[in-house]
């Protein structure tokens, strides 16, 4: 049975320095020697255009949290921006690679996301390495999307025994595109020593029809090099609501383009964990129960059922900050401006040992927010 053993904060977000009040967008990563990494957006409000890259790093055996130094946005082509999602890997013991979600801030004035042709901001995915645990980074480089527009990262990295690893993305369209574009699911699969570009990109899901968005896929590596368990926030445009959290098993190598299936779990973003073959771990939001919070689901069949034991309740909240929409009837733009200004999720999952599982969100109230971890022993 899970329980929570041990509970506190990564990064309580700093109200001295305006540009760390907020800190979201979790992420994990545990590198080969045993340490674990936590990367988060810090901004003075939730996607500013202040938005940098914190660090954290807690040394193998510890749990104690130190802060690594703050990463920030480089320009671009003569374009000021902002770094949104960061991600690490190891392309080789000793050598972290951050990946990274870039926004231009030409416009420091212009939103995420354009009401009127549902794109976002221009953006670009970059990669730097460090070679001292996160200390110092090199030059920045451009990781190829190819004739995708709109793209983000959407959570951690994967890492297969045979050293190749995948980035998961998603892409949309870009803010000033006139064309119609629908969302879809990636990932960047890369083989040991390679480096990412057009022919490395795999779509693993989309509906051509733009009906149903596979938003902010977050995906765990299975035991065969390239198979993968994804979950996806899953949301019903012409329904107006989002459907229960669906998952796919699927191989990045052969990608089919299944369609992903219901877990019957009610939620948003998912972090999927695989403790065995069989035995699988969901990491869900839900705000729109009675009870907002994070909650941890298992599956001991492969995902082909959950929650035969108790969901095991990771955080509870109590949103503050000014949301219009509810469960039903969603109007899309005003979501989107509600994403802007919940004040929990994005949770993130880890195997620090045989025995525990580190869990990760941020949480805190519209003007200040941290990043948190429990601690889950099974």
């Amino acid at each position: 049975m899970a329980k929570i053993s041990n509970a506190g904060s990564i990064f309580l977000g700093n109200s001295a320095i305006p540009q760390e009040k907020i800190a979201f967008f979790t992420s994990l990563f545990q590198s080969q020697s045993g340490d674990n990494y936590c990367v988060f957006q810090l901004a003075s409000t939730k996607n500013a255009a202040d938005a940098r890259l914190g660090l954290c790093v807690a040394r193998r055996g510890s749990f104690r949290w130190d802060r690594l130094p703050t990463v920030l946005a480089p320009p671009w082509n003569g374009h000021p921006g902002s770094l949104c999602i960061g991600t690490l890997a190891e392309s080789k013991p000793g050598q972290l690679t951050l990946y990274a979600t870039w926004y231009d801030r030409s416009d420091p004035a212009r939103p995420l996301f354009d009401p009127d042709t549902e794109g976002i901001l221009h953006s670009l995915l970059l990669a730097t390495d460090s070679t001292d645990d996160g200390q110092h980074w090199g030059p920045w480089r451009k990781i190829s999307t190819g004739p995708l527009t709109g793209c983000a990262l959407t959570g951690p990295s994967l890492r297969w025994p045979d050293g190749s690893t995948a980035m998961p993305l998603e892409s949309f369209k870009h803010y000033d595109e006139p064309d119609e574009k629908f969302h879809a699911a990636w990932v960047h699969l890369i083989d040991k020593g390679a480096m990412p570009n057009a022919k490395t990109l795999h779509q693993i899901a989309g509906d051509p029809t733009g009906n149903i968005s596979y938003w902010d896929q977050r995906l765990t590596p299975l035991e065969s090099p390239g198979e993968y368990l994804a979950l996806f926030w899953t949301h019903d445009r012409p329904g107006q609501q989002d459907l229960d959290v669906h998952f796919q098993i699927g191989n990045a190598r052969e990608p089919d383009l299944s369609s992903p299936q219901s877990t019957g779990i009610s939620g948003q973003i998912a972090a999927p964990l695989a403790l065995s073959p069989t035995h699988f771990l969901a990491l869900v939001v839900d705000r729109n129960g009675p009870d907002p919070s994070i909650v941890l689901h298992q599956s001991t069949d492969r995902g082909e059922s959950w929650d035969a034991t108790k969901p095991l309740i990771i955080y509870r909240h109590r949103e503050e900050a000014q949301v219009t929409q509810g469960a039903e009837n969603i109007d899309y733009a005003g979501y989107w401006e509600d994403m802007g200004k919940w004040s929990f999720g994005h949770p993130a999952l880890l195997a620090v040992d045989q025995n525990t599982v580190l869990a990760a969100y941020y949480a805190g109230t519209p003007e200040h927010m941290g990043i948190h971890y429990a601690n889950i022993e099974f």
